[in-house]
């Protein structure tokens, strides 16, 4: 069955030097959490066959703090789509994937992610930074079907890079 991992970026910084959103970093915080996440996916056995990640800076370097630690490290495409995406923007790029991987991790932004996990899994969790949260196919089914109407996942899983 397949599983869709939607991680939120780690901590970012607002008060950077960055000309825009798309543009700002990770604070120390955030730099500190994200490379907790590669260890924290693998022993819940979230190790991705392909990472889809938001091109916005703070996506991309948490990908790259957190998949540091994990061996062997998936493959991972940028994409432009995902960034402030929400459920449509989801789906498009969902119904795009061939069904060789079944389990996609895809880091990007909130509010996105929660309205995600909403619209796919008809569950609300609250998605802080440096949160991952683990949605598993209700059916054995290719992408396209899978998101081509709400609730054909359901929330397996939810967890933070550090324990509360």
């Amino acid at each position: 069955m397949k599983r869709l991992i939607l991680l939120r970026h780690a901590k970012s910084s607002w008060e950077s030097d960055a000309v825009n959103d798309h543009s700002r970093p990770l604070n120390d915080r955030g730099r500190s959490e994200a490379p907790l996440l590669g260890p924290r996916l693998t022993e819940r056995g979230c190790q991705p066959d392909l990472v889809l990640c938001s091109d916005a800076t703070r996506a991309r370097e948490t990908w790259e703090l957190a998949q540091s630690t994990m061996d062997p490290k998936p493959p991972v495409e940028l994409e432009r789509r995902l960034y402030l995406a929400g459920p449509h923007q989801v789906r498009e790029v969902l119904t795009e994937r061939d069904d060789a991987a079944e389990t996609l991790l895809l880091v990007g932004h909130n509010p996105g992610w929660e309205h995600c996990v909403a619209w796919f899994a008809g569950a609300e969790v609250t998605i802080k930074t440096a949160t991952v949260a683990v949605l598993r196919a209700k059916r054995d089914a290719s992408w396209r079907d899978l998101v081509s109407e709400a609730g054909g996942f359901t929330l397996e899983d939810s967890f933070r890079a550090v324990d509360e």
